[in-house]
């Protein structure tokens, strides 16, 4: 199957040019020729082919964590759950959006023989289409900011914006240690975000924003363990490379098993909420034992994708458990 042909048949099925389109040079039709609302269908559809692998651990998380503060600010309406839904997806679509454009514009090489399916290798936009959708994200995601949550949020969208460019202009994304660290920053200034676009921080937000931030931080180079030959293509030094792949998925394995501790210590044990917080416990806890057993089990890129999803739904759920318990 020739390169972009999936594509292609995706975007047939929405009704919407195949190559190129609202900003790519190669597009089999000029912009003039689409309505506004098949241009706003084939910029949708190329967000998501840009973001779908990270959606889970970052606008889900966005929008858990906004309803967890609306919901602890005693705010809760249907008016209020519906603001939260419509500004978290813009605000916290276009966070994951910047990141991603930047980190595959930077990224093509590897990407044409790692995920050739994503939209720049796969043929769906040009690189250079990539790169003016990029100059646009980077300037209407802080000013979207600003407009949800004044100077606070604004400051938190300029710092996300100065992460991402160390992350990947700055190289950080080279080394596992700073690339970790980078990104539970980057999460850091996610979740704080949105609680700050509907509530003032409190203490109890703090807390549970910096351990899911924290502990999800340290355990990503679980998704390192399917990227290995692409990691070595373009360079990087990753947790398997330093320690061996036994050593990485064993150190990751026991990790995530001691979690569910962590989280009872930290979170659910200073709030006594009883029986809830009994069930919130058995579901995370769950989790995190199937998937440090699949960590240090499993090992095929298929299973260590599906493992590291799996991840990404307890950091979900663990955002979602503060709805419930604060």
């Amino acid at each position: 199957m020739r390169p972009g042909m999936r594509c292609d048949q995706d975007l047939a099925q929405l009704n919407v040019p195949a190559a190129g389109g609202l900003l790519d040079d190669a597009a089999p039709a000029r912009p003039s020729d689409l309505g506004p609302a098949a241009l706003l269908g084939r910029e949708i559809f190329v967000w998501y082919r840009f973001v779908r692998r990270d959606l889970p651990a970052v606008v889900i998380a966005g929008l858990l964590t906004a309803s967890a503060a609306l919901h602890a600010g005693g705010g809760a309406s249907i008016v209020g759950w519906a603001r939260v839904l419509a500004s978290g997806v813009v605000f916290f679509g276009l966070y994951l959006y910047a990141f991603c454009l930047m980190n595959q514009i930077s990224g093509v090489e590897e990407d044409a023989v790692n995920k050739p399916d994503r939209p720049i290798p796969s043929g769906l936009v040009t690189l250079e289409g990539a790169k003016v959708r990029r100059a646009i994200v980077m300037i209407a995601y802080p000013l979207v900011g600003h407009a949800l949550g004044g100077l606070a949020l604004l400051q938190l969208a300029l710092l996300a914006q100065g992460l991402f460019i160390a992350h990947e202009q700055g190289g950080l994304h080279r080394h596992w240690l700073s690339k970790n660290l980078c990104a539970a920053l980057g999460l850091l200034v996610l979740l704080a975000g949105a609680w700050t676009m509907v509530a003032p921080l409190t203490p109890a937000g703090w807390r549970w924003i910096l351990f899911a931030a924290t502990s999800f931080g340290i355990t990503l180079p679980l998704q390192d363990l399917r990227d290995a030959d692409g990691d070595r293509r373009a360079g990087r030094t990753t947790l398997v490379m330093t320690v061996g792949e036994p050593a990485a998925r064993a150190a990751l394995g026991l990790a995530i098993a001691l979690q569910p501790v962590a989280t009872h210590l930290v979170l659910i044990a200073p709030l006594h909420r009883g029986w809830k917080a009994a069930g919130c416990e058995a579901i995370l806890t769950l989790v995190n034992l199937v998937t440090a057993a699949r960590a240090v089990a499993l090992r095929d890129e298929r299973a260590d994708h599906a493992t590291y999803m799996l991840h990404s739904l307890w950091f979900s759920a663990l955002l979602a458990t503060a709805i419930v318990l604060l």
